[in-house]
């Protein structure tokens, strides 16, 4: 372990960083033991260079929800004669540098608007877009009356399929959050947009309305408030203050965040008498504090609708002409104040949350390395009873045991192997049979000499194709002892940490017999049939020698002579063979052998330090435990160091 400092940077980076080193130290045998530690770290790096602030916004339907979003992302987007079901899934809008759209599924597949919007058109119905790629060449004179164009505010084609895109970006977003069929595999929907005129980075997050029956909506809800927002709005119209209804969903939905809950009045430019707005606000704070049971509840009025169609030019609302300039500057004032003070409650949150979330884990890591502490003093005294009661044999002892059970194995192979060289030439003894049908055949000594025509080549092959299948029962046998010895030492040394890999030998028939032993067959053989020819031929040569075989008929006794002849030429191939076999197969044998003592020896020697290292650091004396043990209270110290001081600066 590394020399415990106590660190002087007490940012939200150096508790990350610090945590992170810690964890580092303590799971080195086991990866997966700060798995929830590490997702929350990644939670926290996340929402601090996350430089938006997500503020979910809840309500039912008709409330005033989707007019709301609208009057912070300045745009009349979101459509505000909702009907039960609009949104489905979570959807974020949120200010960017570039306009997109960002779709997140549930198998964790992404798709973007930017990259994909042929195939996202195509796959959702959307009105078809013209690729905006392969621009054509554009000539002078079109050059120039773009430019006409332009000086009296006409669009170009470029400037109409940019906004026909955009048109389609947008459409595809509202398909998206308000068609069940389409949700079911999105986990949620980012619309980016440009607005240089918006004043903060707050992205909003919409959720489904309080009404929905449908329980996947609430956890969808659920989801976003616990793992997205920083801020939950909850929506309250004017003409339905603090609804029975509303109550109860915050309670049965929202429990755990009902007392950080922000409550925004909407509807308030519908106010008949605006002097009512005080009385109305200190009605609907007080049903909120009774039926929730919570002991301030923070209601901002926010008169969107005003304050929507003040920045948004494509608003017609007519109804709010009626409004006084001077009400109507108030109320925008109003509503400007409500969002600021919405975006102190959002950092103020972001804060909390983030330091709530190191605290939690701070407190978690520390409680882990107390119980690691009792784990690492019981985990070397175990090791050194282990060690006094059974000592691990020495690499030396178990090459020792490998070498005389391959050893005592291969003696086992060398006693049967005269036996099975013999077995192995039958095929010789086919060869004689056929020479003898073959003679047997003759008719003559001419039909004799004709048919002297024999070769081993056959005999070689099946040999080798029985050398081949039962020196590779032998390999398999030798392979199983080095499975055996392999399986022992990981049983033996498991303690140690060792990797018991032995590696399997080959011993293979290919290429058994040699061209040259071959050959010296061969030319034994043919140089015996040759001598048979040239004593038929001198017997049977000269007048008188035809005459006397026309009376006498030699031919029983030129193929008895070749058989004999035959069959001692045989014979003498057939032992050359087996000597030949024993002496090969032994040779092969021993070598595998060898191979199996290398192949365990490799793995010992390949394990060799762990074995060394363990059997030291196990016979180390006690002082070791106590050197970890203040090690791992001097982190635990610190952690909780840590934790008072983000406690304090809370």
């Amino acid at each position: 372990m590394a020399n415990v400092e106590t660190p002087y940077d007490f940012s939200f980076s150096a508790y990350i960083d610090y945590i992170n080193h810690v964890v580092s130290m303590y799971e080195i045998d086991n990866e997966n033991k700060y798995t929830d530690i590490h997702k929350d770290l990644n939670v926290i790096g996340n929402r601090i260079n996350d430089k938006d602030l997500y503020l979910g916004v809840v309500g039912s339907f008709s409330s005033g929800k989707s007019t709301f979003i609208n009057s912070v992302i300045q745009k009349n987007l979101l459509p505000t004669d909702a009907v039960q079901g609009t949104t489905v899934t979570i959807s974020i809008l949120k200010k960017s540098d570039a306009e997109d759209l960002e779709i997140q599924y549930t198998d964790g597949s992404v798709k973007r608007f930017s990259e994909s919007a042929a195939e996202l058109n195509e796959r959702y119905g959307i009105t078809d877009i013209k690729e905006l790629g392969n621009k054509q060449k554009v000539s002078l004179f079109k050059r120039i009356i773009d430019w006409i164009k332009r000086l009296f505010g006409i669009r170009s084609s470029d400037n109409k399929r940019a906004d026909s895109l955009s048109r389609s970006r947008i459409e595809l977003f509202k398909k998206l959050i308000a068609t069940e069929e389409l949700a079911t595999d999105i986990k949620k929907v980012i619309l980016s947009y440009k607005n240089e005129n918006i004043p903060y980075r707050i992205a909003m997050v919409d959720t489904p309305g309080t009404e929905s029956l449908n329980k996947r909506h609430n956890y969808v809800t659920k989801s976003a408030i616990d793992e997205i927002c920083d801020a939950i709005v909850v929506i309250i119209p004017s003409d339905e203050p603090a609804s029975e209804e509303l109550i109860n969903y915050v309670n049965n939905n929202l429990g755990a965040n009902k007392s950080e809950c922000i409550f925004v009045v909407t509807k308030i430019e519908l106010l008949g008498d605006m002097n009512e707005l005080p009385r109305l606000m200190r009605v609907i704070k007080k049903r909120l504090e009774n039926g929730l049971s919570i002991e301030s509840a923070q209601v901002i009025p926010m008169p969107t609708l005003v304050y929507l169609k003040s920045v948004d030019p494509e608003m017609h609302m007519s109804f709010l002409d009626n409004i006084p300039e001077d009400e109507k500057s108030g109320l925008i004032k109003m509503y400007e104040n409500g969002l600021s003070q919405i975006k102190e409650i959002l950092e103020g949150r972001r804060i909390n949350y983030i330091k709530q979330k190191i605290t939690d884990v701070c407190e978690r890591v520390s409680n882990r390395l107390k119980d690691n502490l009792s784990e690492v003093v019981d985990n070397y005294n175990e090791k050194n009873r282990v060690l006094t009661e059974k000592a691990v044999p020495t690499l030396n002892t178990f090459e020792s045991l490998a070498k005389r059970t391959i050893n005592n194995y291969l003696d086992s192979c060398l006693k049967h192997i005269p036996a099975e060289a013999s077995a192995l030439t039958v095929g010789f003894a086919d060869l004689r049979s056929r020479a003898d049908t073959v003679l047997n055949r003759c008719v003559d000594s001419q039909d004799i000499i004709n048919n002297m025509e024999f070769s081993c080549t056959e005999v070689f092959a099946d040999i080798e194709k029985e050398v081949n299948r039962y020196l590779t029962g032998i390999c398999g046998d030798f392979n199983q002892k080095i499975n055996e010895l392999r399986t022992s030492f990981v049983k033996e040394y498991r303690i140690c940490g060792v990797d018991g890999n032995a590696s399997p030998i080959n011993i293979g028939g290919s290429g058994f017999f040699s061209e040259e032993f071959i050959g010296e067959c061969d030319e034994l053989l043919q140089n015996e049939i040759d001598g048979i020819k040239a004593d038929i031929r001198s017997d049977t040569k000269g007048v008188f020698k035809r005459v006397k075989s026309f009376f006498s008929n030699p031919v029983e006794k030129h193929r008895e002579m070749a058989y004999v002849r035959l069959c001692r030429a045989i014979e003498q191939i057939n032992q050359n063979s087996v000597s030949y076999i024993r002496d090969e197969i032994e040779s092969r044998i021993r070598t595998a052998a060898k191979n199996s003592e290398l192949s365990v020896k490799k793995m010992t020697e390949e394990n060799r330090t762990p074995i060394e290292m363990y059997i030291a650091k196990t016979t180390r004396s006690l002082s070791d435990n106590e050197k970890g043990k203040a090690e791992t209270q001097a982190h635990i110290d610190i952690l909780n160091k840590y934790i008072k001081m983000i406690k304090g600066a809370g």
